[in-house]
C-alpha cells in the first residue's frame, strides 16, 4: 500500500501519527567539480600532428604547444601553437572539453558581443599605434586606415597614389588618419 493511502487512512479513524520527512543524500548535490584533466604527452603530441597537417607546417618547423590555459570556468582550453623555421609561426585555438574539436573562436553567450568586439577593435588600434608609425596627419582622427605595404613593391605605389587623392578628399570631409605598417608577408 502506497505510504499517502496509508496515512490518509489513519487520519480518518482519528489515529495520531507524526510525519517523518526522510531525505536521502546521493553526495551529488554540493559536491565539487571533477576538475579538467591536463594534457597528456599523448594528447599533446595528436593536437600538434594535427595542427601541422591542417595548416600544412613543415616537420623541420619544430611546432610545439607553447602555453594552454582554461577558458573561464569551463574545461574548454586556449592552446597557442608556436613554430620557428624559416618563418615564424603562431596560432591560438580552443579545444573541446573531449579534445575533440579544436576552433579559432570560441563565443560565450553570456556576454555581449557588441561590448566584445569593442574591446578587441580598442585592443587591435593600439597594438597598431605601438611604438612610432609613418602616418600622413595628426593622431585623433574619427577614422584610421592601416596601411600595410612594401614601398618599392610597384602595386603599392600604385595604391599610395590612391590614398593621395583620398587625403586630399577627407580634407573636406572628416579627418582621417592613415598609419603605415611592415609588410605583413
Amino acid at each position: 500500500m502506497p505510504l499517502v493511502t496509508y496515512l490518509s487512512r489513519l487520519a480518518r479513524a482519528g489515529r495520531p501519527f507524526v510525519p517523518v520527512l526522510l531525505f536521502i543524500s546521493t553526495g551529488v548535490q554540493g559536491s565539487q567539480p571533477e576538475p579538467c584533466p591536463a594534457f597528456s604527452d599523448l594528447v599533446k603530441e595528436d593536437l600538434t600532428s594535427y595542427v601541422q597537417k591542417r595548416y600544412h607546417i613543415s616537420p623541420n618547423a619544430n611546432l610545439h604547444i607553447s602555453e594552454s590555459s582554461a577558458v573561464g570556468d569551463t574545461c574548454y582550453q586556449k592552446v597557442r601553437f608556436e613554430a620557428r623555421g624559416t618563418a615564424v609561426f603562431s596560432l591560438i585555438l580552443y579545444v573541446s572539453p573531449d579534445r575533440r574539436f579544436l576552433t579559432t573562436n570560441l563565443f560565450d553567450a553570456h556576454s555581449d558581443p557588441v561590448e566584445e568586439d569593442r574591446r578587441a577593435n580598442r585592443e587591435t588600434a593600439l597594438k597598431l599605434a605601438q611604438g612610432n608609425p609613418m602616418s600622413t596627419s595628426a593622431a585623433g582622427a574619427p577614422v584610421t586606415l592601416v596601411v600595410f605595404a612594401d614601398f618599392q613593391c610597384p602595386h603599392c605605389k600604385r595604391f599610395a597614389a590612391l590614398l593621395k587623392e583620398l587625403s586630399l578628399l577627407t580634407r573636406l570631409g572628416p579627418p582621417l588618419l592613415i598609419l603605415f605598417g611592415p609588410p605583413s608577408g
